[in-house]
């Protein structure tokens, strides 16, 4: 196999023994230059932009290599910032419009390098608003501070980039090659002590190609690609020297002529379909249609290499390979030449019972902790560590989450919340607790940084489009200043189809802000009623606006789609305009592209209040088991029907929501955030699900009793 997969998984190994006393002395061999280098490595990876599309993940990851980033003064702590800014502007690929045009691919400027550029540098000296234009830029107005110097640091990097895209695009003759590339080597390559015997190794190789094209009299011009072609053959070509028998466990490539007697030879990757190697045909090579005696070929090469191998072994000859299927747990066969070598074992040697596989082939557990290691058996290991881990769960109970065991201490501080902030904590309360109180943060799969751009708006896209358009016309904007606002943002795919696309996106939010005007009476002016309630440790300050009808809230989507989000939201507002004395109405409405939800009066508001409050502050110290889906889903079953399901019928709904998904839905237990909060447990059982779980009683159950139809049938 190629010791450059292996590489990286015996350092892990390797370098950190469980104690310095048991540390065992190391060396992988034949790894290239091109592979190890901290220098070479990123200089291929530049020189491999040029004709690219130059996607934000190739700049990104050339820029993290720590030679280009010491040049150019980044910090690896700064990369995150740069990673926020290119998502928050949209930034796919190409350098602009007409970098594009030149691959074929239309003069668009929406996505390119230099149109979320122009959208950073122009934000640091004014702001936009996401709304204010300056020459056609749209601000991005998050930079700040500190953070300008950062900025003028990433647009140097960047500007170098695009002027080795631009001057390298043209051939030139290799004499002429090497001096230019060992001027961008001195651009963007720092120049530590730490990097100098890796630079020498590069200037080399740049002389090298000079002294190659002078020796043979040629001339012409030669293509930026097959420069970089060269140097990565030469460079990958060459081992790095000095790593070989150096008096320690060596690891190394199957290399021929390299038979020398060892105690212990160990063969890795031997598995079926990977060694031998499978000669690959090529279109061009003729001798592959008329195969003679003597050609070489690469299957017979390995078989001799591991007949050398066999040989050179004089205690122990070791063979390791995949035996299990990652899929189905059915066994694989290993390496041709491994079960040939056990039918020859067969046939020369006796065995007392069964055959030679029985005794020879050890069927080794996937985890290193496995009991099975510490046991009576013929399988061993040395690892204390392992072998705590092993001990630690005899039982293989299900992991409960990092809060198991944990003692919340007494807190007796009081609280002053926002609205919003008491909101947002019950949409999902284990999310909260760990994200707010505990600072933990998760990565996102909307944090990556995508090397395309978008051909079509998912429905959550959509949907945040269109819930952004109603607040814009509500608040009276023109929807052609939202399209050139949102194909700014990036927020609209390019081309006619996104611009039909958002036509009739805001055509239905029209519709849909036009309606709300009508129920909620826009003719009238609204009240700002101010909250201000202690409940308990608990104040609770904002302001709610309510309309003569009552309190109006709204979301452009089907009622199907309620969730905790929305419903807890509309309840725990509604239940602050009946707590509080000087509300003009004490009706909430929840508008939906096909219906109105009402809720009607409430005497006991303040209770409910209370409790709610009181469910926070434990809140604070555990995860609730208020599930986003599946404790929606019971709810529904309980309260949510014209005919009120079973409790045991209610559960299985939960679990079935939390354990297997839906047909579109994944099942909830693989959200992050509550994989950290409860493990491989179940939420459901419990004690306090089903408690927690009656905060969403009264909400299903009050919700369009004695309301009186709004707007007439269509509700306009």
């Amino acid at each position: 196999a190629d010791i450059g997969a292996y590489a990286p998984y015996v350092e892990a190994v390797f370098s950190i023994p469980e104690d310095e006393r048991l540390r065992i002395p190391f060396s992988i061999a034949d790894r290239s230059e091109g592979e190890t280098s901290p220098v070479i490595r990123p200089f291929l990876e530049l020189l491999r932009l040029v004709g690219s599309r130059l996607a934000v993940g190739q700049v990104m990851a050339l820029l993290e290599n720590a030679p280009v980033r010491q040049r150019f003064g980044i910090g690896e702590e700064e990369l995150p910032t740069i990673r926020n800014w290119l998502r928050d502007t949209n930034v796919h690929w190409g350098i602009d419009g007409a970098h594009r045009e030149g691959l074929g691919l239309g003069d668009n400027r929406q996505g390119t390098w230099l149109a979320g550029l122009d959208r950073l540098l122009l934000g640091y000296a004014l702001p936009g608003g996401n709304r204010n234009f300056f020459a056609d830029i749209l601000p991005y107005d998050e930079i700040e501070g500190t953070m300008a110097g950062l900025l003028g640091r990433f647009a140097a990097f960047l500007q170098e980039v695009f002027r080795v895209m631009a001057d390298f695009a043209t051939p030139r003759p290799l004499a002429l090659w090497r001096d230019e590339l060992l001027a961008l080597a001195a651009r963007f390559l720092a120049e530590e002590e730490a990097y100098e015997a890796d630079l020498q190794l590069l200037r080399d190789g740049l002389h090298a190609l000079a002294q190659g094209a002078a020796a043979a009299s040629y001339d012409e011009p030669v293509a930026v690609e097959a420069v970089a072609a060269h140097l990565a053959s030469g460079f990958t070509g060459r081992s790095r020297e000095g790593r070989f028998l150096s008096g320690q466990v060596t690891f190394c490539q199957m290399v021929p002529m390299r038979s020398i007697p060892f105690k212990v030879i160990c063969l890795l990757g031997m598995d079926d379909g990977v060694f031998p190697r499978i000669d690959r045909d090529t279109g061009f090579d003729l001798m592959d249609d008329d195969f003679r005696i003597g050609d070489r070929s690469r299957r017979d090469d390995d078989r001799y290499l591991f007949l050398e191998a066999l040989l050179s072994a004089r205690d122990c000859f070791y063979i390791s390979y995949v035996g299990q299927s990652i899929r189905d747990n059915s066994r694989r066969p290993p390496s041709v030449v491994v079960s040939r070598l056990l039918e020859v074992i067969e046939r020369g040697f006796a065995f007392a019972a069964g055959a030679a596989a029985d005794h020879l082939v050890t069927h080794h557990p996937l985890q290193p902790f496995s009991p099975d290691y510490f046991g009576a058996g013929e399988l061993c290991s040395y690892s204390q560590l392992n072998h705590r881990l092993a001990n630690a769960a005899p039982s293989r109970e299900p992991w409960p989450g990092i809060f198991a065991g944990f003692a919340p201490g007494a807190d007796e501080e009081q609280v002053t919340l926002s609205i919003d902030e008491f909101v947002w904590f019950f949409a999902n309360p284990a999310r909260a607790l760990l994200e707010r109180r505990f600072r933990l943060l998760l990565a996102d799969r909307e944090d990556e940084l995508v090397d395309r751009e978008p051909f079509s708006l998912n429905s959550l896209d959509r949907y945040r489009l269109r819930d952004d358009l109603v607040e814009s016309l509500l608040a009276g904007e023109d929807p052609a200043v939202l399209g050139r606002v949102h194909r700014a943002l990036g927020d609209i795919p390019a081309g006619a189809y996104g611009d039909l696309d958002f036509a009739a996106m805001a055509g239905e939010a029209g519709e849909f802000a036009g309606r709300l005007r009508g129920l909620r009476g826009d003719h009238l002016s609204p009240t700002e009623v101010p909250v201000d309630l202690a409940l308990g440790r608990v104040r609770l300050v904002g302001t709610l606006v309510v309309h003569p009808a009552g309190q109006y809230l709204y979301r452009p989507t089907k009622s199907a789609n309620m969730g905790l989000r929305d419903t807890m939201r509309h309840w725990i507002l509604h239940l602050l305009l009946n707590a509080v004395p000087a509300a003009p109405s004490r009706l909430t409405w929840f508008v939906c592209n096909d219906r109105e939800v009402g809720y009607g009066e409430v005497a006991e508001a303040r209770a409910h209040l209370d409790a709610l409050a009181r469910w926070y502050l434990r809140g604070q110290a555990e995860p609730l088991p208020l599930l986003p889906k599946a404790s929606m889903a019971y709810a529904g079953k309980l309260w949510g029907g014209k005919k009120a399901s079973e409790l045991p019928e209610a559960l299985r709904e939960a679990f079935k929501v939390w354990r297997q998904g839906g047909f579109y839905d994944d099942p909830e237990m693989v959200d992050p955030w509550l994989r950290v909060a409860f493990g491989e447990s179940d939420p459901m059982a419990r004690p306090d699900f089903a408690a927690v779980a009656e905060l969403l009683r009264a909400p299903f159950e009050l919700r369009d009793r004695n309301l009186a139809p709004v707007g007439g049938e269509d509700g306009q």
